[in-house]
């Protein structure tokens, strides 16, 4: 049973009715570009204030973080903030945006999308090297795994404490694969959204992930290029420096990546390939207790949907 939203009123309310909390490859984009934004007229977006809330030392300086919205400018929508970097950053998850997100809406929903770590750590690999970082693989693995990044049980009790589990829905990657309709059905009537959407829509376009050998081949640029991550916890100024750095590291990686191509097409496949299995041992010990309490909690069945932690 879900509580409904409160009514929102341009004048009384300036804060989102809705936060959603997108772990990286989860479908995020899919929800965002493909979902949300077929119901502008019942769901109001702006600006996410992650950044603002991250670098924020208490409730007082969370105050009015929403006020710059101009009155009357969602009505009775939706409102919602919805940014990947409320789960935290490449590094780590934060376990303080919950009680943040609280100070500013005390009777907002909340909605997290979680993946098995047997799959998003790999995923998300490239990722981590096309924002500017230089880990390998394995040492990759060992510093998330180290810091627990994506160990969810910790930050889900975080959300039930501050607004209940009936205010948190908690959604699968696994099942947009299984059942996209009932996926987004789920999400829609969380919301108290009662319309029907084009579930197949596909914003991925800027998604795809290349092959492990532009993969390895851009950590070697990063290095030599002394590229570093973006976020949007950092300040603006400091987040243009990074990000053009960035844009000449893109440049100077078209001559490497057109011989990436012609060599690619000479290689057998496996050639190159991450040593994801080698890793595997370790993601599934880091989590695998974790996990089994967290699909006791979701009352879940762990064995369905094969985290770390299944037989």
């Amino acid at each position: 049973m879900t509580v409904p939203l409160p009514q929102v009123s341009s004048i009384q309310c300036r804060v989102p009715d809705v936060f959603h909390i997108g772990f990286p490859r989860t479908g995020t984009t899919f929800l965002q570009k493909g979902i949300w934004s077929q119901l502008s007229n019942q769901i109001f977006c702006t600006k996410s204030r992650v950044g603002e809330i991250y670098r924020a030392n208490s409730a007082a300086e969370l105050a009015g973080l929403y006020d710059d919205v101009p009155a009357g400018s969602f009505g009775n929508r939706v409102f919602l903030d919805t940014e990947e970097e409320f789960s935290g950053d490449l590094f780590n998850d934060y376990l303080d945006v919950p009680e943040k997100i609280a100070s500013i809406n005390a009777n907002a929903k909340i909605i997290v999308c979680l993946r098995s770590q047997a799959t998003i750590i790999p995923s998300l690999y490239y990722l981590f090297i096309k924002k500017g970082n230089t880990l390998t693989y394995p040492d990759y693995v060992r510093l998330l795994t180290k810091n627990r990044k994506f160990d969810y049980l910790p930050l889900l009790n975080r959300y039930w404490k501050f607004f209940g589990k009936e205010n948190v829905l908690v959604l699968m990657f696994e099942d947009l694969h299984r059942s996209k309709g009932k996926f987004v059905h789920d999400v829609l009537s969380f919301m108290n959204i009662d319309q029907s959407v084009n579930i197949d829509t596909d914003p991925r376009v800027n998604n795809a992930s290349p092959s492990p050998l532009h993969t390895r081949v851009l950590r070697v640029i990063n290095s030599l290029t002394g590229t570093t991550s973006p976020t949007r916890y950092m300040p603006e100024n400091e987040r243009a420096r990074v990000i053009q750095r960035l844009h000449l590291r893109t440049r100077l990686s078209t001559i490497p990546f057109f011989f990436a191509n012609k060599i690619s097409t000479y290689l057998p496949n496996g050639w190159f390939a991450l040593p994801v299995s080698k890793m595997a041992a370790l993601i599934n010990q880091t989590y695998a207790e974790s996990n089994k309490e967290l699909f006791q909690a979701l009352d879940k069945d762990i064995e369905a949907y094969e985290y770390p932690g299944s037989n």
